[in-house]
């Protein structure tokens, strides 16, 4: 995953990573940076091409990759990253537009 070379969104970014379990606002996460809201939502649109949810979304759903091919059932992916398991199938779908055991299956596939 690409890192931004702003030094405030690369501490945000780092900071997401190392813990994609953490659901936060992203008016919570500039706090963190020393930033405003407004400033980290420009800096992702002109750094990462994405606004912060979607990059967000990328992030845990790499996560949920990983868990998926420890064998974890979705179910219990979906309590891991703070979803219940109807609001993380809608957003599994929403972001890679298919269900969340279509999905997981085809990357267990390439694991």
């Amino acid at each position: 995953m690409n890192l931004p070379q702003d030094k405030r969104l690369r501490q945000l970014c780092e900071a997401v990573l190392a813990d994609p379990t953490r659901n936060e606002t992203l008016e919570d996460w500039a706090r963190d940076t020393g930033a405003s809201p407004r400033t980290v939502a420009r800096l992702f649109r002109q750094q990462l091409e994405c606004s912060f949810t979607q990059w967000r979304q990328q992030v845990v759903l790499a996560h949920a990759v990983s868990l998926a091919a420890r064998n974890w059932p979705i179910q219990r992916i979906a309590a891991e990253l703070d979803y219940s398991p109807s609001a993380f199938s809608a957003m599994v779908r929403r972001t890679v537009g298919m269900p969340p055991a279509q999905f997981f299956g085809m990357h267990a596939q390439n694991v």
